[in-house]
């Protein structure tokens, strides 16, 4: 869910006449990439100079990610968050931000820090962005962060200010305070960004997102069945398969196929007399591995 905070870097400088075409960027990434693990995230928006500034912006994680319930990041004060400037205790920060925002073309960098909000409702929690530079002073942006009903988790940045940065940068911790979860499959995940300008402009972004590292599903063959026609039989994995049937060590039929995606497949025979026979089927998949089974099978 830390994709989204990025956003509030659109909120750091002054407003410049629109002279390039909306075109906000979106980049992301995760340490690590692994199945389950609670990454840091790394997130990076940038705009041209030029650009109007963003008024909305949200980012959905797809379906496979979730909150880390177990995250321990204390909320911070209502008081303290209020206060002038803005101020949260440590114990309720999850990472770090940098912006570059142009000032009557001048770049100004602000650094500062993003905090825990605390929960809205069970499915919905805020973010607090605090920045800070000599000449614009202290900025404070709050973001919402919500669960999706068929999955996944949907962030917003909403009535951002009519201001401009062209780059902002957020790192925020995982482990113990991280609030993401990463997929248990492995896979490639498309983040998605849709952003409306301050004039009703609109763009979209993306960022794939890899999981690997999930071990392999050990092989397996069931419910082999043999008729006068078929072999018919479920496999987990796809692969190349062999198969083989002989009746009194006689082979009568035999040949070799691709089956594209894990599922039933069925494999025609010449026309099968009544009596016993084995049935012999080798898989092996695309990483090498193989798994050799014989079934002694009757036809009615």
């Amino acid at each position: 869910m830390r994709l989204l905070i990025a956003t509030a870097g659109a909120a750091l400088a002054l407003a410049a006449p629109a002279q390039a075409a909306y075109a906000p960027k979106v980049s992301l990434k995760l340490e690590p990439t692994t199945p389950a693990a609670v990454p840091q995230i790394t997130s990076v928006i940038t705009q041209a100079s030029g650009e109007t500034a963003s008024k909305t912006v949200v980012v959905t994680f797809p379906k496979g990610f979730q909150p880390n319930f177990g995250g321990t990041a204390a909320k911070c004060p209502p008081d303290q968050e209020n206060a002038d400037p803005p101020h949260c205790p440590p114990e309720s920060q999850l990472g770090t931000a940098e912006a570059t925002a142009e000032v009557l073309g001048l770049p100004q960098p602000l650094t500062g820090n993003v905090y825990f909000g605390g929960p809205v409702t069970a499915s919905k929690f805020r973010l607090i962005v605090i920045l800070h530079n000599d000449l614009l002073g202290y900025q404070k942006i709050i973001g919402s962060a919500e669960l999706i009903a068929s999955g996944g988790a949907r962030n917003v940045f909403d009535n951002l200010p009519n201001v401009l940065t062209t780059s902002f940068k957020l790192v925020l911790s995982g482990g113990s305070k991280g609030l993401l979860k990463n997929p248990i499959d492995c896979g490639d995940y498309d983040v998605t960004a849709a952003f409306t300008s301050q004039n009703g402009e609109k763009a979209t972004g993306s960022q794939n997102v890899t999981i690997a590292g999930c071990k392999p599903i050990p092989l397996a063959l069931s419910d082999v069945t043999l008729s006068r026609s078929r072999v018919v039989f479920d496999v987990n994995a796809p692969g190349r398969v062999a198969v083989t049937v002989k009746r009194a060590k006689k082979r009568v039929a035999s040949g070799t196929f691709t089956l594209a995606k894990a599922g039933t497949a069925r494999v025609k025979v010449p026309k099968l007399k009544p009596g016993k026979y084995v049935v012999a089927i080798k898989v092996t998949t695309d990483d090498g591995r193989t798994l050799s089974r014989r079934f002694t099978r009757t036809v009615h």
